[in-house]
Order: C-alpha cells, then structure tokens, then sequence
C-alpha cells in the first residue's frame, strides 16, 4: 500500500510539471497597450448598384449614335452641336450662319456653336466634317459654289472628300454675288472698266488654289485680258483690307458681304454677277442687262450662275442616322419660318428666301455634275490664265 501510494505521487507531481510547462509555452494573453488611435478610415466607397438579373449595364455612350431608343428630338435637345463655317469671323457666311442659328434653341431646344475652321478657302473645314463622326454633335454651314461645286467640277489637291456622301439638309441665304471696286477709282461703269489696264482682283481661294469664279467669270466679260485675279485670302473683310491698303483694285462676293465692305468706304458695287439684283444692293444691277454678252460670255456667266451658287449649306458628315437627318430637314424648315430668323435675315441679307430641303439640294448637285465637260474645260482654261 504504501509503495501504491508512492507511485500515485510521483504521477501527480508529473502531472503538475507537466500542466506548468503547458502554462509557460501558452500563458494567457495580457492586454497590449492600447494603440495610438488610427486616423478614421475614409469612408467606403458606394458599390453602384448591380444590374437587375434583366437588366444590362449601360454602356458608354458610342460616337456614332445615340444611346438607344433616344429620338432625334431628344438627342438635340440634350447635346451641344458644333458647327463648323470654313471662313473667318465676319465674313458673310459666318454671318449667314449666325443668323440661322440664332433661332436654334428656339426649334430644338439645345445648343449650337460656330466653330470658324478657315484655311484653303474652304477644304480645311470641308474635309474636317467629312471625317467627322456621325453622331449629329458635327454639322456644317458653308457656300455651294466654293466648298461642294468647285471640288466636284475641277478636282484639287488636298481634298479628301466626296460631295455626294454627305448628308444633306438644305441650302438658303442663296445671295446674288455682286462685283466691286476700289471707292477710290476713278472709274463708275463697266463700260469705263472695259479700259483698264492690269485690275487686279482679290478672292478666296476654295480648294487647292482654286478660287470661286466671279472675278474669272467678271474678267472676261470685260475683256479684260492682262487682268489678274490674286487669290488665297480667307474672307471678304481680309480682301477689303488689301484694297484699302491699294494692292488690288476689286473683288466678287455676296452682296450682303459686299454691302458691309460699301458701308466702310471701301468698294462701290457695280454690277450684280447673277441673273437678278441683290435686295441690299439694288443699284448693282445684273450683269447680262448692263452689257450684251457673246455666245461664249453667256456659257461662262451660265456656268459661274449654276455651279457656283452663293447659298449657304447646311449638312453634316456622311452616314448620318436618316432619321436624325429627317429631323434637321425638317427643322431648318422651322428654323427659317421663326420670326427670330425672319427679323434676322431681313436685317442682314435683305430678303427671306425659301429653303432647298433635303432631295431638292441633292438633285440639284447632281445637276451641276453632269455640266458638260467642254464648258468644265473652258472655265478651267480661263482660271489658269488669270489667277495668280
């Protein structure tokens, strides 16, 4: 018994070793010191809500169209538009275009800004719309005759665009273009000018070095055959500046262009390059009732008074959606019967013309297109014998 008893205490004094070692390996935690408090944690962000199980996340708006089952109306509503005007403020399409757009928000309810894109008369801005995408946030207000005829009737370098894939709305302000010269001269008729040596006249040059056709088509009417056409001015205001600095003698433009330059003391109009006077200009009657042109004279005046037309376009880029370009037919409509724009284009051109719309402008581009090449061919002649 007593060794029993033995045995039972030293297994119980191992038991006791034991559980001690255990402790020391293992002793209980004690409390650290308390940290230094932590800055707050930023806020967590809002997870954005996660799709319904029918629903797809919206994607980011594509360049090329509105965002689904937004309508034309909406779209324009809720954008702003740049539109492009490839001359320098303060010329007459610059003008023309102000005057059209004044009325915008009034029909569409957004907002339209000029974006003046000046250089090589107009393919600069030309070949920038063309490029553009067509998601309606790009339009165009420019002049047949330089920015569309030109290009499709003589081909120039530079231009990287087709006039028949834009998209077209319509044309207006279409303005008898009217001739002036210097107010200094010494000479008030065609008859007088038919006399004159070495007149110079100043233009913008369209695409290329290819300048619009009133001084080439007024030279020679006149006869004028050591005259000069001096080209690569960018709008009517810097051709009016280097006549009255004396270094050319004249100048083609609209009349509502050639009014202004008038109303400074820098031309005086003398004829009209159209078949009909300019409202704002009355005096500068048409051209083909002051002298009696020849068979030949008559051709070039035919061809400068279809081709080169001074209405302004509005279009935009090709592949446009063709029912946000039904929409902006429909709303230049609109657009010219406000009395914002009628009070306007009263002021400024002188008259409230009645729009081309949409497949009527079309037609009529085709029209010039099929201009008989000898005709084509004989401008051509005239431009490289006159223009420097």
């Amino acid at each position: 018994m007593r060794r029993a008893g033995i045995v039972f205490l030293v297994i119980a004094l191992a038991l006791v070793l034991v559980l001690g070692a255990c402790a020391k390996a293992t002793p209980s935690p004690t409390p650290s010191p308390a940290p230094a408090p932590a800055p707050a944690p930023a806020p967590a962000p809002v997870p954005a809500p996660a799709p319904s199980p029918t629903a797809k996340p919206t994607p980011s708006p594509t360049p090329t169209a509105a965002p689904k089952g937004e309508t034309p109306a909406d779209f324009f509503k809720n954008n702003v538009v740049e539109v492009v005007v490839p001359y320098t403020a303060g010329g007459g399409t610059d003008q023309a275009a102000r005057t059209f757009l004044a009325a915008w928000t009034e029909v569409f309810g957004g907002t339209a800004r000029v974006n003046n894109m000046p250089g090589g008369g107009t393919v600069v801005g030309t070949n920038y719309v063309y490029k553009a995408k067509p998601d309606g946030k790009t339009l165009y207000i420019t002049t047949f005759g330089s920015a569309l005829a030109t290009p499709m009737l003589f081909g120039a370098q530079g231009v990287q665009f087709e006039v028949s894939k834009f998209s077209y709305f319509g044309s207006y302000a279409d303005s008898s273009p009217v001739f002036g010269i210097d107010k200094r001269l010494p000479y008030n008729t065609l008859e007088e000018l038919k006399k004159v040596k070495s007149l110079k006249l100043g233009t913008v040059t369209s695409v290329a070095g290819m300048p619009t056709s009133g001084d080439v088509t007024v030279i020679y009417i006149l006869g004028l055959e050591d005259a000069q056409v001096i080209s690569g001015f960018d709008a009517t205001p810097e051709v009016g500046l280097a006549i009255s600095r004396g270094e050319i003698h004249g100048m083609v433009f609209t009349g509502d262009s050639m009014l202004k330059e008038a109303q400074k003391g820098i031309v005086k109009n003398l004829a009209a390059v159209a078949t009909v006077a300019h409202p704002l200009v009355p005096e500068a009657k048409p051209i083909g009732q002051i002298l009696k042109l020849t068979p030949d004279q008559q051709k070039i005046f035919n061809l400068y008074d279809a081709a080169f037309k001074s209405a302004r376009v509005f279009m935009g880029p090709p592949g446009m959606d063709p029912a946000m370009v039904d929409y902006l037919q429909q709303g230049m409509k609109k657009i010219i019967a406000t009395e914002t724009y009628k009070t306007a284009a009263t002021k400024v051109f002188g008259y409230v013309d009645v729009p081309i719309i949409g497949q009527d402008l079309v037609k009529l581009i085709q029209e010039v297109a099929a201009t008989p090449k000898t005709d084509v061919d004989l401008m051509n002649s005239l431009h490289k014998k006159w223009v420097k």
